[in-house]
């Protein structure tokens, strides 16, 4: 008994491991070509208008000669829930930098937007914009296929990288400072 105990311990721990270095899991099977379908993401600058979780209304050509950090991620995704601190610190303390957030609410698994709304107002980050892709249009043209998933955006508007999985401020504000 004690054998089969460790067992499943072990193949939890792996599993655990694997999703935590790759990010929470597939997202999304209905992209034919990844690459197909991200190249004209990188031909001409990006626009969308979405609302957040208290209504206020985002559109990203309102950044233009700014530097986008956008941050994909879900409830149910243990490594972005953990990872949300730090995002919500990175925000309060970016004057450089513009950092979104977008959950795609009752898609991929994801609550319902009544839902997500009442369990995010739980919780207290204060800082970071929510966006609410409810449709999930932007995530199917970003190619998004895990959480978290970070897309880095220059003051131009052009996507100039998306890298599945958890990466820490430093990393991002490394990444940042590569951009025009």
């Amino acid at each position: 008994m004690n054998k089969t105990i460790k067992s499943i311990m072990m193949i939890f721990a792996a599993m655990f491991m694997i999703c935590a270095i790759s990010g929470c899991g597939i997202i999304s099977d209905d992209v034919e070509n990844k690459d197909e379908a991200t190249s004209n993401v990188y031909d001409e600058p990006l626009d969308f208008e979405l609302k957040d979780v208290n209504g206020k209304t985002y559109k990203l050509s309102d950044y233009r000669g700014k530097k986008v950090y956008i941050k994909f991620w879900a409830s149910w995704c243990g490594i972005c829930i953990k990872t949300l601190p730090e995002t919500d610190a990175m925000t309060k303390n970016s004057e450089d930098i513009v950092v979104l957030s977008v959950v795609s609410p009752g898609i991929n698994g994801e609550k319902t937007k009544e839902e997500f709304i009442q369990w995010y107002n739980k919780n207290s980050f204060e800082n970071l914009p929510v966006l609410l892709d409810e449709d999930g249009e932007l995530s199917k043209k970003m190619s998004i296929q895990a959480y978290p998933t970070s897309v880095f955006i220059d003051s131009e508007g052009k996507v100039k990288e998306i890298i599945p999985g958890a990466i820490n401020e430093e990393m991002i504000r490394k990444l940042m400072k590569k951009l025009s």
